[in-house]
């Protein structure tokens, strides 16, 4: 009985997350969502809080902000072909999440309107 229990759970996690969407669909949004961090880290300046009296607090600390947020959801994403983030991504999108969380609070203190983010995703 035992047996027939988990053949039955295994066949049931196959159907919900089909082997023929694992490869293709969910390597793209893979490669999305590292590539999405890879620029919004390389466009960062972690030792620079983010200020409107600098460019970059005003220019491109926000558009890091959403990079790396959007990293984050999209890696997220894969979620839906697997029950959990493969362990070699979840570092990626701690990372992303927290920096992106960082940037927005900082930059709520001065930007007027909405924040650039929801922070509380």
């Amino acid at each position: 009985a035992a047996d027939k229990a988990a053949a039955e759970k295994k066949a049931a996690e196959e159907a919900r997350y089909p082997k023929e969407l694992e490869s293709d669909e969910a390597e793209a949004i893979r490669l999305c969502g590292l590539e999405l961090y890879e620029r919004g880290r390389a466009a960062d300046k972690p030792g620079q809080v983010p200020s409107p009296s600098v460019k970059w607090g005003v220019m491109d600390a926000p558009r890091v902000a959403m990079s790396l947020h959007a990293a984050a959801v999209v890696l997220d994403c894969l979620k839906l072909f697997m029950p959990q983030l493969p362990a070699d991504l979840l570092p990626f999108q701690r990372a992303a999440h927290r920096r992106s969380n960082d940037l927005a609070k900082h930059m709520q203190n001065y930007r007027v309107g909405e924040p650039i983010l929801p922070l509380e995703w």
